[in-house]
């Protein structure tokens, strides 16, 4: 009976430290966090974590009521609880901390929530702007047109690549505040259309290229 007593606490310590330390990193990054940053992509994560921390408050709530049923049994087996051991108040302890900085968070991104649904409309729109001009210049500049030296074809895409890298990430980031947010406002493919054409002409200059290095090899040798 003591043997599997033992065993048992074991594993009740382990579950409860394991508890104690994921509630307590969350309570930390939480009271690193604040939607004051006047970061919009520091805000979208702060809402995001706040969101992935409601959904787990649920699962943990019921773990430390199980951990909590457990400590008592034990108490009521008359265990010896060894130094060091984590008991539940403790882990109340951490968890009611936790909980009254997560409802405050919350609180706020939801006093807040309108105010962040303008900022993100109005960022939407100048990133829209923005990949409006780089779509119109890429359809009058991408190397399409016959007489094209490859060599000329790669540089004028290797121009257009580092841009095209900084729209797709602007309008990642501008999708994901969105659905933070819940603004139900559709993504506009053509960037995704255009970098994939990028690629792909990329790929085809690259591969003529070789043929124009053989060629012009095979010219220069003396038959």
């Amino acid at each position: 009976h003591k043997d599997v007593l033992s065993k048992y606490a074991a594993r009740l310590a382990e579950q409860t430290r394991a508890l104690y330390t994921e509630v307590g990193a969350a309570r930390g990054e939480l009271e690193q966090r604040s939607v004051d940053t006047g970061s919009t992509a520091a805000t979208v994560q702060l809402i995001t974590f706040v969101g992935a921390l409601k959904r787990s408050a649920g699962p943990w709530a019921r773990q430390l009521d199980v951990l909590r049923a457990g400590q008592a049994e034990l108490e009521r087996q008359r265990f010896q609880f060894p130094h060091g051991w984590l008991f539940a108040t403790q882990v109340l302890s951490e968890w009611d901390a936790f909980s009254d900085i997560l409802a405050r968070k919350d609180k706020v991104i939801q006093e807040r929530t309108a105010a962040l649904q303008q900022q993100i409309l109005a960022e939407n729109e100048a990133v829209g702007g923005r990949v409006a001009e780089l779509l119109a210049e890429w359809e009058a500049g991408k190397p399409v047109a016959g007489g094209t030296r490859p060599e000329q074809a790669l540089a004028t895409l290797q121009v257009f690549r580092p841009r095209f890298d900084r729209a797709r990430e602007e309008a990642d980031r501008i999708h994901r505040a969105k659905e933070a947010l819940l603004l139900d406002i559709p993504a506009d493919e053509r960037l995704e259309v255009s970098a994939g054409e990028l690629q792909d002409l990329s790929d085809v200059w690259a591969k003529l290229g070789s043929v124009w290095a053989e060629l012009a090899e095979v010219k220069a040798r003396p038959w």
